[in-house]
């Protein structure tokens, strides 16, 4: 399997976050290849927007790595992040709003 890794384009390995006491994160594992869409579903709580905020350059992980097109990746915000081609959409969508511009994730293809 040594040839897949040149497949991701992005890659989360051990990313935890913790806010005070609370666990937000522990451990996340995220691969994505080129020209792939995912989407982060889960219970509220679950930290899929903390993973996000993370990606993004919001949050800073308390440890874990990330890379893209197979070297370190880390943005100091979502305008950073765009020079990427990762962009984020909040829970709060606007219904007049077309799905392109809704989708969740972008990498470029």
């Amino acid at each position: 399997m040594e040839g897949m890794q040149d497949s991701y384009i992005f890659e989360c390995k051990g990313v935890s976050k913790s806010f005070g006491g609370i666990r937000a994160l522990d451990n996340v594992h995220l691969k994505v290849e080129k020209g792939e869409v995912h989407a982060l579903l889960g219970e509220n709580g679950a930290g899929k927007s903390t993973l996000m905020k993370i990606i993004i350059g919001l949050y800073h992980a308390d440890s874990g790595t990330m890379t893209f097109e197979g070297k370190p990746y880390s943005v100091k915000g979502p305008a950073e992040a765009i020079n990427y081609g990762i962009s984020m959409i909040h829970q709060e969508l606007n219904p007049g709003i077309s799905f392109r511009k809704t989708s969740p994730f972008v990498f470029p293809s």
